[in-house]
């Protein structure tokens, strides 16, 4: 009832006014899209704070809407200067007044469209893809609506330039949409210019009152231009010899794109000398293209116009970077009778006296037409130092091959030269192939094994630990050392079982070391070498030597237990607890240690009696001066009965040079068993609960080895006591 009233009061101030004939349609247009149409304002429309539409606004007259204006009512002074002036009798506020009368009775057009439209990355100077923008009718449209009767479709922004309207689009100046229809416009992306991000606006103008503009944002990414690659298989196509006026099989070369562009071939010609003899197929076609990473091929066949040598090329023009690509052509063109090749014309041979040599072939093809027959091969004379093996025993068609096996067996030292005679039905029959051979003696290869030694800093006067070379013989033969040679400030060991020594010969497949101390004569860096002279090859080996003399003793090895360990009375067969040897730096330098062993048992009475259980002595960890210690611990496992003692060497090598300490343990029940077990002793070593029954010690009543063992441990242990 309330907006019945109202209208009725909108209607009788119309009347009132003389404004009867006022356009309500515009009224709807300036509702929803003015004041935005009238002087490009900036203004937002009525229905933007309205959003709930005009109808909460029907019956409002041109007075109302007037006084709203004047008085600042919800902000609407900001149209004082925007709508006609004139106040109340304003022609926009009397045809707002007409529309707001029974807003519902016009029919709405709302017209619709994607707010953006991304081409992605394209290569600069290329154009897109067609992109497309569809306008269409809005939810709740319900009247046609039409394009601007001109320029109803215009880009513009900072790329403008680079984006097109392309052809094909239904949308055009003046067209009309019916409700639930649509029109298009196809764009496309075509960058110049840098590279990076592109953008510009896409706008849509309706003469439809009501229908606002739509803006589309365009924006597309240039990227470098793209270009392609000719990669080919093969640059150049060799043909076997052909027959006159017979065709080859074909050969293919595949060509590959390898570019990121796309590959046009703008032709593909085979000229030169006798282009006629060459005839391209394949899938590789004028004005074809290929795309990134895809191949095509290109295949020829040979068929020779002439007898001899036959030339042409392929000349692959595109847009390929690197400009044209040519591929050379060749062949030979012979008659229809067959003609010998031979390859190698000499063979030589170099054989130890009475061994046979690897066999050597000769290869024999039909370079003509037709069909080659070998009817032989033999030596021109006598020579019981040459075997031959003639694997041509078929015809031969043109291009086909066989091989004639040579081998060399020398009875004799010196040269042994021969002659092949080979047979056969072509021309110049026969053909020769020179054998040279010489028999020599057997000399044994030789080498050694490292190249290099270092060794660690050592005083002066003093000398470091050894380090080992190996001499090998790999044969044939047996290699005898003449001398051996260290440079000044080195020194060879004195010779052991295994060790090379001046007259010894070492047989095939053997070999020997030599140890090498360094022997510092003066503070500094010493350079030298080991030389072993021998009849094996080559004749004189050499090893590269290097230290570094110190002035001064520099790092000293103390340990503790004083002495040395010494082990409790053990049976054979059981090993003992560990006894802990702790070495500290009692020197006047830093000790360091190498990077593996540090400590070994290799010297003394019974170095396999004793083991080394662990080591906290190691490379990354060096020992200052009177400072800080690292262990070693080592157990007692006497092998066997025997002697009631055990000694052996535990050896600390160390950047001073090497130590050493002395290890010592006793062997109970060294010739049997069956008495009994001593008691427990207070150092190191496990003893058997139980000795076994049954045994004896031999002797008849004496005193028993392992009363013996137990009395020499205490006497020992007391004797170093009283040393400590």
């Amino acid at each position: 009832m309330r907006q019945s009233l109202k209208a009725f009061i909108g209607a009788l101030l119309l009347v009132a006014m003389g404004a009867a004939a006022q356009d309500a349609n515009r009224g709807q247009a300036l509702w929803y899209n003015a004041p935005g149409v009238k002087n490009n304002s900036t203004i937002l429309p009525c229905q933007s704070c309205h959003s709930q539409g005009p109808t909460i606004k029907m019956g409002r007259t041109a007075v109302m809407i007037n006084a709203a204006i004047v008085g600042n009512t919800g902000g609407m002074g900001i149209f004082n200067s925007i709508l006609n002036v004139g106040g109340a009798a304003s022609v926009d506020l009397l045809d707002l007044q007409a529309f707001l009368v029974n807003p519902t009775a016009i029919p709405l057009a709302i017209a619709n469209a994607s707010a953006s439209l991304n081409f992605g990355n394209q290569a600069l100077n290329t154009t897109s893809g067609v992109m497309t923008v569809t306008v269409s009718h809005g939810t709740g449209s319900a009247a046609a609506f039409q394009l601007a009767t001109a320029n109803s479709i215009s880009i513009s922004g900072t790329n403008s330039s680079e984006f097109a309207v392309a052809p094909g689009g239904t949308c055009m100046n003046s067209l009309n949409v019916a409700i639930g229809g649509s029109c298009t416009i196809n764009l496309t992306f075509t960058p110049t210019g840098a590279t990076g991000a592109k953008g510009a606006s896409l706008r849509i103008a309706f003469a439809t009152p009501s229908v606002p503009a739509l803006t589309v944002i365009l924006t597309g990414n240039a990227t470098a231009v793209a270009t392609p690659t000719i990669s080919l298989s093969a640059t150049s196509l060799a043909f076997a010899n052909q027959v006159q006026s017979t065709t080859s099989a074909a050969q293919t070369i595949t060509l590959t794109n390898s570019g990121a562009g796309t590959l046009s071939l703008t032709s593909l010609s085979t000229g030169g000398t006798n282009a006629a003899d060459f005839t391209r197929g394949g899938t590789c076609v004028d004005g074809g293209t290929v795309a990134p990473m895809a191949t095509c091929t290109i295949t020829y066949t040979f068929t020779p116009g002439a007898l001899g040598a036959r030339t042409g090329t392929l000349t692959i023009v595109s847009n390929n970077p690197g400009g044209n690509v040519v591929v050379a052509l060749t062949g030979t063109g012979v008659g229809n009778t067959p003609a010998i090749a031979i390859n190698p014309t000499t063979l030589t041979f170099s054989t130890v006296l009475g061994q046979t040599s690897a066999v050597q072939n000769i290869t024999v093809s039909n370079a003509g037409g037709g069909t080659l027959n070998v009817t032989g091969a033999a030596l021109a004379a006598a020579n019981a130092a040459y075997m031959v093996t003639n694997g041509c025993t078929a015809g031969l068609a043109t291009n086909a091959s066989c091989t004639i096996g040579v081998s060399f067996t020398p009875a004799a030292l010196g040269a042994n030269n021969a002659t092949l005679n080979i047979t056969h039905d072509a021309a110049g029959s026969p053909s020769s192939v020179t054998l040279n051979g010489t028999g020599v003696s057997a000399v044994p290869v030789v080498s050694r094994n490292p190249a290099t030694l270092n060794f660690p800093l050592t005083a002066v006067g003093q000398q470091s630990a050894t380090q080992r070379v190996t001499y090998s013989n790999a044969g044939p033969g047996a290699a005898t050392i003449s001398t051996i040679v260290p440079s000044a400030g080195f020194a060879t060991a004195a010779p052991v079982t295994g060790a090379c020594a001046n007259g010894a010969a070492v047989a095939a497949g053997a070999s020997c070391f030599v140890d090498v101390r360094f022997v510092p004569a003066a503070a500094g860096p010493a350079n030298g070498t080991l030389t072993i002279n021998s009849s094996g090859t080559p004749a004189a080996i050499t090893v590269a030597l290097a230290g570094t003399g110190t002035a001064t003793v520099a790092p000293i090895v103390g340990y503790t237990p004083a002495g040395g360990p010494l082990f409790e009375p053990a049976q054979a067969g059981v090993t003992s607890e560990a006894i802990r040897v702790t070495i500290r730096n009692i020197g006047t330098a830093s000790m360091t240690f190498p990077a593996s062993g540090v400590a070994t048992i290799t010297t003394g009475f019974n170095p396999g009696d004793f083991r080394v259980a662990t080591t906290t002595c190691v490379a990354a960890t060096p020992l200052l001066p009177n400072t800080g210690n690292c262990t070693v611990d080592v157990t007692f496992a006497p092998a066997a009965a025997g002697n009631a003692i055990r000694t052996a060497i535990l050896v600390i090598s160390h950047s001073g040079g090497a130590d050493q300490v002395p290890l010592t343990g006793v062997v109970i029940g060294a010739t049997g068993a069956g008495t009994p077990a001593p008691p427990p002793s207070t150092g190191g070593g496990t003893n058997p609960s139980a000795a076994p029954a049954g045994g004896g010690d031999g002797g008849g009543g004496g005193l028993s080895w392992q009363w013996l063992g137990l009395l020499l441990f205490l006497t020992l242990a007391a004797v170093r006591r009283r040393s400590a």
